[in-house]
């Protein structure tokens, strides 16, 4: 099989559309419908199955969202080599002191 590649703007065009989708996911201002959809997903293709579902901020589907981002720096030649899986957001505020 051939394999093709995506220009440069397409792939910062799905860089930024998977960085705008965790950014709602963060804030909670999606349909669940659509979160659940993109976990079923995401689950289904093994992108998810790095972080159980703490039902917290999703950050089952937001670590897959980043994962995949990261992986577009790789392709785009931004890293060397893959990077591993850096953790997102947990949703859990610092206590002041």
């Amino acid at each position: 099989m051939q394999q093709r590649q995506l220009s440069s703007s397409d792939l910062d065009a799905l860089r930024g559309v998977l960085s705008i989708v965790e950014l709602h996911l963060m804030t909670d201002s999606l349909p669940v419908a659509f979160v659940d959809d993109l976990r079923t997903h995401f689950r289904e293709t093994g992108a998810a199955n790095r972080v159980p579902d703490s039902g917290i901020a999703h950050r089952d589907v937001r670590q897959a969202l980043s994962d995949l981002a990261q992986q577009i720096y790789y392709v785009q030649g931004e890293y060397q080599e893959p990077n591993p899986s850096f953790p997102v957001w947990n949703g859990e505020v610092a206590e002041e002191d």
